[in-house]
């Protein structure tokens, strides 16, 4: 009889340390996984932010386009008067927006956008913001483009802790 309770105590024990095994081949594997996924996603913004078109739309921003004010700019690149234009540079706002989203969830870690966007992201921030603030007042839509400051702000964050040395 005291045989039989041996192999029954080591017939558990095998099958707990089976049951061990699984998970953390279980944990691991879903950590590669989710690591994965973050490389994916992580080369899927590095891909559209390496695109010519967006690049060109925040040089031009940079370089080219002038305007003393909000009033200005919309009569300058306005959808009204420069749809081309104005849809090109909604279309980096729509980009950033995006990704401030993913970044408010917590579905990207924000020092890989950081690394990626950040430059990009002051120039049109710095730039467009008090633009979008102001169309914001006179629409009375408190949430245009809203992640994108969101976004802004969580860079600049970032931006002074590396300044700092806290990294």
């Amino acid at each position: 009889m005291e045989d039989l309770a041996e192999i029954q105590t080591a017939y558990y024990m095998v099958a707990a340390t089976g049951v061990l095994a699984a998970a953390a081949y279980y944990v691991l594997n879903m950590k590669a996984t989710l690591q994965t996924r973050q490389a994916q996603l992580f080369m899927h913004l590095y891909d559209r932010m390496s695109q010519p078109e967006l690049s060109a739309i925040i040089n031009n921003l940079r370089y080219n386009q002038k305007w003393s004010d909000s009033d200005d700019f919309w009569r300058k690149y306005g959808a009204e008067t420069n749809i081309d234009e104005y849809s090109r540079i909604a279309s980096a706002g729509n980009y950033f927006k995006g990704i401030g989203v993913l970044l408010k969830k917590g579905l990207i870690d924000g020092r890989f956008v950081y690394d990626l966007l950040f430059s990009p992201l002051k120039v049109y921030w710095e730039r467009m913001g008090p633009v979008i603030v102001e169309r914001r007042r006179v629409t009375n839509n408190p949430n245009l483009f809203a992640f994108v400051d969101y976004l802004y702000d969580e860079m600049m964050k970032i931006d002074v802790e590396q300044s700092s040395g806290k990294t």
